[in-house]
Parts: structure tokens; sequence; C-alpha cells
């Protein structure tokens, strides 16, 4: 593109854009793998602005500040310039739980590519909501908001309708981004073949992708491994351009600015100093681009058959005109991505040949020495499962030893248990035997307390009566005393009475000693009651050696 058309280009889209535009929002589009960070590094580092970060990466799902840092420049093979983390924007965002609210859900990159309604239609509200959110918190910041994403191609035309601000468009040569999907996958990265190849799944919703999706047999889709298959690959890139060539002409048509990232790092100062005036003049604010630059990453594979692509491209691109309806504004646009993929192509596979032809040699040395390790590794892996087979059969047998004698210890020791259970059984009925002795003679020596208790009450209440019977003749021995003390003062006068009296003292005293034998005769029946009930004591006692004796033996039984 010349001058005069560049800067064609830049008036044409500044036309209607008001002059520094003061509450924004900015939207920065493009596809993956076009300088859009190093833009948006650009941008980041003015303070009145808060940058996010692909807003529409599928990471944010579960971002939380503990993982905030993760994701960063020097974390990959990335080719961004070093800075800070790219989320670091979202932290003021961020709550207890994992992701940015808000965040809509999807499965892939194709779910939510374009909106419900298509690629020029509203946005799905749960996606204008979260998009609002955004603006709203950096406007509670008193800052502008821009949303740098390369997922918004297909919606670009639902965030003009939905929210104005001034809209930017970042193009690089489709070759050259073409080489950086495939390079980014020569070095194990296949995250971004991967999101094309997901985007597959928008054919059912969208007649261009349906037609690309076309130029795949079922089987090579099958799979991303299938679909990238060397056989295949030609195909992917043509996809690939097609793809980005229609969702690139949608989403011009919404941008106040197209920015060519292949110029900013040209030999024109001029094209540079004209884009940083245009964004000056959009939002007030001045970039610094003068370090823009340009990198050519290796494809995974060379374009096999490039007169074939060149056709099918064309064919694609004629299609997407009238799919589009492009004016012829945007005919110029689409066939000059094209011409420069081409052209691009011919330098590439020009200055690179030797390359290729250096890296086939290196990948079939490398493939020859792949499978002399593999049948290297097949032999060793065929003598260590000779080895671990006859470990197993050794083990096998000592296995099958140690179940045999398990097996007769275990019938050693059911013929142990029931022996055991029928002592133990045994054990139980002489314990029940001893147990009803013992319970009868407990009742028998509880019977025979008590009829001593009785006994003894009985004895007591005797004694007691013959303790007052011999009170009762002591108080009369103490009369007769008295009356023998009168009877001897009138001695001389009444000797006949003292025959008398001496007579009934006889019988006094008779009467005494019959009442001092009956208490003998009582203590004597009541030591021979004590005498029995130390016996039954003494008979509890060896019922209780006896109970304990079993119950010892009962326990031993058991154990």
């Amino acid at each position: 593109m010349d001058r005069s058309a560049k800067r064609r280009l830049i008036a044409d889209h500044l036309e209607g854009v008001p002059h520094a535009l003061q509450d924004g929002p900015v939207f920065l589009y493009s596809g993956f793998r076009t300088c859009s960070t190093w833009l948006w590094t650009k941008f980041r580092a003015h303070e009145r602005l808060l940058c996010y970060y692909e807003p529409f990466n599928e990471q944010l799902g579960g971002l939380t500040l503990s993982t905030l840092g993760e994701a960063r420049p020097d974390g990959w093979r990335s080719h961004h310039p070093r800075g800070a983390p790219y989320a670091l924007e979202y932290a003021g965002l961020l709550d207890g739980d994992a992701g940015v609210p808000g965040f809509p859900p999807s499965r892939d990159l194709a779910d939510r590519y374009i909106g419900a309604a298509g690629p020029e239609g509203p946005l799905d509200e749960d996606v204008a909501a979260y998009v609002e959110q955004l603006i709203r918190h950096a406007r509670s910041r008193q800052r502008v908001p821009l949303l740098a994403c390369t997922r918004l191609l297909g919606r670009a035309d639902g965030m003009k309708a939905r929210f104005g601000g001034f809209h930017i468009l970042l193009v690089r040569n489709l070759y050259q981004q073409w080489n950086s999907y495939a390079g980014q996958a020569r070095f194990g990265n296949w995250y971004f073949l991967d999101t094309l190849y997901e985007t597959l799944g928008l054919a059912g919703r969208d007649p261009v992708i349906d037609h690309l999706a076309r130029l795949f047999p079922a089987e090579s889709t099958s799979s991303l491994e299938a679909w990238v298959n060397p056989a295949n690959f030609d195909n992917v890139f043509c996809y690939f351009v097609g793809f980005h060539l229609y969702f690139l002409t949608l989403a011009r048509r919404s941008a106040d600015l197209v920015v060519d990232a292949n110029a900013l790092s040209g030999p024109d100062p001029d094209y540079r100093r004209e884009v940083v005036d245009a964004i000056a003049q959009a939002i007030g604010i001045s970039l610094d681009l003068d370090d823009a630059s340009e990198r050519m990453d290796f494809p995974l594979h060379p374009i096999a058959n490039r007169p074939a692509c060149v056709i099918l491209v064309d064919e694609i691109a004629d299609r997407i005109k009238a799919a589009c309806k492009a004016t012829d504004d945007e005919k110029a646009f689409i066939d000059k991505l094209v011409a420069d993929i081409w052209t691009e192509q011919a330098v590439f596979a020009r200055q690179a040949a030797g390359a290729f032809e250096y890296l086939a040699a290196a990948d079939a040395r490398t493939e020859a020495a792949v499978e002399a390790r593999v049948r290297s590794v097949q032999e060793d892996a065929e003598h260590r499962l000779a080895q671990i087979h006859a470990e197993r059969d050794a083990f096998v047998r000592e296995l099958e030893a140690a179940r045999q004698e398990l097996a007769q210890r275990e019938a050693q020791a059911v013929g142990e248990r029931a022996s055991l259970e029928l002592r133990l059984a045994e054990a139980d009925a002489e314990l029940a035997a001893v147990q009803a002795q013992l319970a009868n003679l407990q009742q028998a020596h509880a019977q025979a307390l008590d009829a001593a208790r009785t006994k003894a009450e009985e004895s007591a209440v005797h004694v007691a009566g013959l303790e007052q019977q011999l009170a009762a003749a002591r108080d009369e021995l103490a009369r007769v005393t008295e009356a023998q003390a009168q009877v001897s003062h009138d001695l001389q006068r009444q000797e006949a009475w003292n025959r008398q009296l001496e007579a009934e003292l006889a019988t006094a005293l008779a009467r005494v000693a019959e009442q001092e034998g009956l208490l003998s005769a009582a203590e004597e029946r009541e030591r021979a009651l004590q005498h029995r009930v130390d016996v039954l004591e003494c008979s509890i006692a060896r019922v209780d050696a006896v109970n304990a004796d079993l119950t010892g033996r009962l326990i031993a039984a058991r154990c």
C-alpha cells in the first residue's frame, strides 16, 4: 500500500469520530498473532486508560487473586514485550469466588465467537452485561476503558451498536500471521491451531463457515491431530485465510481506524506518525510506536501446493465477497489481503528454501534415529517383559504355595475354633449350674440369716423379760431384806414368825436361782445362734471362691 492509500484509509475511518473522545470506551480488535499485545502495551502505559487484555479469554472464568500473576509474557514463547501479568487490570473485579464476575460461560472459542443473532446482530445479553461491567469499573476509577481482544472479530458490529466509542482494527499480513500460528505448533504450542479447529463448530450457525468447513472430509475433522495432518495442512491454511478474510471484512465495517501492523514496522515513518495522530485525535493520548518491528516465524509445514491453494483461496474470497455483499472498497480490501499473502509467501519460500531442505533432512535423520531408538526400546521392553513374565510365574507359584498353606492353616483354625466353641459351651453350662447353685446357696443364706435374726430378736425379747423378772426379784429381795431386818428387830418377840419368814426367803431364793438359770440358758442359745451365723458366712466364702474359680476357667476357655 502506497503512502497516499494509507492516508486515505486512516482519513476515511476517522470521519465522524469526535476529537479527543473523553469517555470511551475504546475497542481494539484483531486475530491471534497480529502484534495486538504489543499495541495493547502501548495503550497500557497511559494512566488515563484502564486496558483490559483479552476480556473473553477462557482463563478469566477461573481467575483468582492467587493466580492473577501466572499468565505473563515471559511465561511462554510469546514474543510479547516484557511487562506485568496480562490480567492485572481485573484484580479490582475479583472477589472470593473464582472467575471474573459476570464472565460469559462458553464451551470453546466457537461457542461464543458470534452471538445468537449472528456476526452482525445485537450482542447476547450476558455478553453485553459483562462488557458494561468492565466499562463501569474503569469509569469508577476515573479512567477510560480499553478492551483489546482477539475474540471479538465476530461481535464488532454488536459492540459498536451497543457501546459506541472508538474502534480500532489491527490487521497483519495473513501469511505472517499463519506462520506464527504454525510456528507456535512447531515448538509444541498447539493452542492457536486448536482455537482455529474449534471454529469449525460455527458451521451450523454461519453459512460462510459452513462452506469453509466443507473443505475437509469428515474423517479429517474428527480430532485436532487428524485435522493438522501434513496431508491436510494446505486445506487448514486455506480455511485460516477464509476465516480471517470473512471476519476482518465484517469487523472493518465497525472500525473507526484500521491499522496495518506490517506498515507500522515498515520504512515509512509517516504512516506511524499518521496512526499516532489519528489515535491522539480520537482519544486524546499520544503513543510511541517507533519500536514497531516485524518478525516471521517458521511454520510447522510449508505450503505443499501453492497453485492449488491460490485457486482455492480465490474461490473462497469470491464467495466471501458475495456473502458479505461487499462494497468496492471491501472487495479491494479483500483482494489486497490475498495478494499480500502470495507476495509474502513467495519471498519466504525463496529465502527459506534452504532451511526447509535442511529441516527435511534433519527430520529424516530424526525419524531414523527415532525409529532406531524405538526398536531399541522395543527390544529392551520385550527382554524386560520376558523377565517380568518369569518373575510373575515365580511369584504365582509362591502365591499358590502360600495359598495352600493358608488353606491348611485355615482348616486347622476352623477345627480349633470348633473345639474351643464346644469347650466354651461346656463351660457356659457348668457356669450356669454353678450360678444356679450359688443362687440357691445365697437364697438359703438369706433365709438362714432371716431365721437367725428372728431367733435373735425373740431371744432378745426373752432376755429382756428375764431381766425384768430379775429386777423384780431383786426388788422383792430388797423388800425381804428389809422385812428380815424388821423381823430381826422383833426376833425375840416373833420367833414363830421367824421360821415362816425363813421359809419364804428360801422360796424366793429358789425362784431367783431359777431365773438365773433361765438367763444362763438364753445366753447359751445366743452363743449357739452366733456359731451358726459364723458357719453360714464360711459357707458363703467357699461359694464365692468356687464362683471365682469357675469365672477364671470360663475366661481362659473363651480366650
